[in-house]
């Protein structure tokens, strides 16, 4: 990202030509409001897809159960999701066979 520069912090005090520095504003620092837009493109294959899937139903899971055992004015954090976490690491053979239910029924219905 790029934000104009003026003569006087080229030339002047900061001495950005001289030391050939390069300014790389904070995207707040800019000054047209499309300079922060971006685009993403998603793409992959049908096994990427129902994994993608799989794990943030894991991730959702685990929040959702987490949110409803800690008190109402508790907040859960970024780090109390579980990135990691896999079908592998549940504790009970009934949560695995749920889980897997849940998440075959949930890509069948998305992929159709």
């Amino acid at each position: 990202m790029y934000r104009f520069r003026t003569v006087q912090n080229l030339i002047g005090d900061f001495q950005e030509l001289e030391k050939q520095q390069i300014y790389f504003a904070h995207p707040e620092q800019l000054n047209d409001p499309m300079e922060g837009m971006r685009r993403y493109y998603w793409q992959g294959d049908e096994i990427i897809w129902r994994n993608l899937l799989k794990h943030f139903i894991l991730c959702l899971e685990h929040v959702v159960t987490l949110a409803r055992l800690i008190d109402k004015d508790e907040k859960i954090k970024i780090e109390d999701i579980p990135v990691f976490k896999s079908i592998d690491n549940l504790p009970t053979d009934l949560y695995k066979n749920r889980i897997i239910m849940f998440s075959s029924q949930i890509i069948l219905f998305k992929l159709i």
